[in-house]
């Protein structure tokens, strides 16, 4: 069917390119190399021609690689990872925990935290989950 595994590339990551063997592995893998490859060819070819008028294009790669644009895509790893080379400490707070750790006499207990620091509440107002 053609374009039929088109939906299959959106799992590949935002700025990893592969090659297209690879990609015509990943996507066919239980057929003949060359029929992978060629249907590979017809589904970039159907992507290609649906998405033309996207700037930036959002399929890109030179005649060996082919990848997603990491200026025309964005996913959650892809944002997380370029979060984590962030130094500022309160890039990440769209990633974590909605419950706060100092209820927790275990996190208190494994980062050393003693009682009056910020991260340790008083017992008598912890949040106590059964």
């Amino acid at each position: 069917q053609e374009g039929q595994s088109a939906p299959r590339l959106s799992g590949i990551l935002p700025g990893q390119p592969h090659t297209r063997a690879r990609l015509a592995t990943l996507l066919w893998g239980d057929s003949a190399e060359e029929d992978a490859l060629n249907s590979l060819r017809q589904t970039v070819f159907v992507i290609r021609k649906a998405l033309a008028s996207e700037e930036p294009p959002i399929l890109v790669g030179d005649g060996e690689t082919l990848g997603l644009s990491t200026s025309a895509l964005k996913t959650d790893v892809a944002e997380f990872e370029r979060l984590m080379v962030n130094l500022n400490p309160h890039a990440l707070d769209r990633f974590r925990a909605i419950a706060a750790p100092s209820n927790l006499p275990a996190f208190a207990q494994a980062f050393d935290c003693k009682s009056g620091d910020a991260m340790v509440r008083p017992e008598d107002q912890r949040c106590q989950i059964w």
